[in-house]
């Protein structure tokens, strides 16, 4: 959809810049496409949220980010519980060293969306020339 919204801005800005259409349909297609980023921002957040609920409810937070306890001296805190016995939680899995989950970035987050401003709509006022006066 945000490609679709950029192809349409575009278009858009083209046919205006031949005068062929009003500003009106730049301004929808500028709304059009800054609805498209933020809705794929709402639903990239969205799934990371859904994805640590699902994660956190399954028990399995800890192991997919690789996060392990030095000593675990209660088997009965590993998802399985007491039931599990035989292959207990804290003893199956040796400590390690901590895995990174995500690739480290050289910047912020928020540039992976790439944010920025489209066009510039703002025309260059051209500075007056102020006569010199003349001396006397």
């Amino acid at each position: 959809a945000r490609e679709a919204a950029r192809k349409n801005l575009d278009a858009q800005f083209a046919q205006y810049r031949a005068d062929q259409v009003i500003f009106l349909n730049v301004l929808q297609a500028i709304t059009s496409w800054g609805n498209a980023v933020s809705a794929e921002a709402q639903s990239l957040a969205l799934y990371n949220t859904e994805l640590a609920n699902l994660e956190r409810e399954t028990g399995t937070i800890l192991d997919t980010h690789g996060i392990t306890f030095m000593e675990e001296r209660f088997g009965s805190i590993g998802p399985l519980g007491r039931i599990a016995r035989p292959q207990c939680y804290p003893k199956a899995r040796r400590p390690s060293s901590n895995a990174e989950r995500y690739p480290v970035g050289e910047g912020p987050a928020e540039e992976s969306f790439d944010l920025s401003q489209p066009y510039s709509l703002r025309r260059e006022a051209k500075p007056e020339l102020v006569p010199v006066p003349g001396v006397e």
